[in-house]
């Protein structure tokens, strides 16, 4: 069978329809790339606030924004509240309350605040319930003066939430976990909480995004928590665990007066020797949520690495800065 040879139009009609159709194909199924977000050191003048906000999949994602740094722990707090409300809004992402929610007062003593809002407080969904006061205790502790939250309305101390009565406790911290993994092979009984990060892609920039999951183990050492951090889980929403992809391995876990050294394999590094920067961020993130950790060093080979060379400093717990926008 003989093909008939087109006129010279058409070949060049022909040829420019498939390099288009080739371009459309590349663009469309290779990977976009996003720009990285990585945690930094902040300065002691503690410039940003952090504020947990719903992303499309209503995961709590901590968005960090630029403050003066002359402002008052209260200036801030009302800043974090006027984003939760949908006050002030951030591209992308979407307010934990459904109206205007004013606080009203906050009460700081001995590491304890005490929050007082409107009646705008009970304006929320309630299937996000425990959301809404996940949002709020993790905001509000990211302040060195805050270790434990309370909550009031109209004066009067809160035991449950107002629309799904769901209990809350006295003191609140950061125990309480966030982003939950819902599982029912693991006890609540005889268990205990641990929180991780993962990355995820928003509208083409990557997140660090902590979610808490509970482990069999009433007492877990530093060595269990860590190894079920390393750990495949099954997460949902787009979340991507480096830590696990990376096969990372952790040998040694030394720990005295809250400074933590962490020994890990060499796959943290890339193909030069450099640190992988998402890898290195997801752990050192992680390894800050367990209870009594201040500072943190990650060594391969008994060197210390970081995201600007060897031998940097210890990092500070209470310094790092991440997922910050305009």
């Amino acid at each position: 069978m003989h093909l008939k040879k087109l006129p010279y139009k058409q070949q060049i009609a022909f040829l420019l329809g498939g390099v288009a159709l080739l371009t459309y194909m590349v663009f469309s199924f290779l990977p976009l790339h996003s720009a990285k977000t990585e945690a930094v050191m902040a300065d002691s003048d503690h410039e940003a606030v952090q504020v947990y906000l719903f992303d499309k999949d209503d995961t709590l994602v901590p968005v960090t924004f630029k403050m003066d740094p002359s402002s008052t722990v209260e200036e801030r707090l009302q800043m974090m509240m006027d984003y939760m409300d949908g006050t002030n809004r951030a591209e992308g992402f979407y307010p934990v309350f459904t109206g205007e929610c004013n606080l009203l007062n906050v009460e700081i003593a001995d590491g304890t605040a005490t929050l007082q809002f409107d009646d705008g407080f009970s304006q929320y969904d309630e299937k996000k319930e425990l959301r809404v006061l996940e949002a709020i205790v993790w905001g509000a502790t990211q302040f060195p003066e805050i270790e434990r939250v309370n909550l009031k309305m109209n004066e009067e101390l809160l035991t449950k939430m107002p629309l799904g009565n769901t209990p809350i406790k006295e003191n609140m911290t950061k125990a309480m976990g966030i982003n939950h993994f819902e599982t029912a092979t693991v006890s609540l009984y005889n268990s205990s909480e641990i929180t991780v990060y993962y990355v995820k892609e928003i509208d083409g920039r990557e997140f660090y995004v902590p979610k808490s999951k509970r482990i069999a183990s009433g007492d877990p050492t530093t060595e269990d928590i860590v190894r079920e951090m390393v750990a495949d889980i099954s997460a949902s929403s787009g979340l991507h665990q480096p830590l696990y992809h990376d096969n990372i391995d952790v040998y040694d876990l030394p720990r005295d007066k809250g400074v933590l050294s962490v020994s890990v394999n060499s796959n943290i590094l890339g193909d030069d020797s450099s640190v992988n920067a998402q890898t290195y961020d997801t752990l050192v993130l992680s390894l800050s949520t367990i209870l009594g950790v201040d500072q943190i060093q990650v060594k391969v080979d008994d060197v210390v690495v970081s995201l600007h060379g060897s031998n940097e400093d210890i990092m500070q717990v209470s310094s790092l800065v991440y997922n910050e926008i305009d």
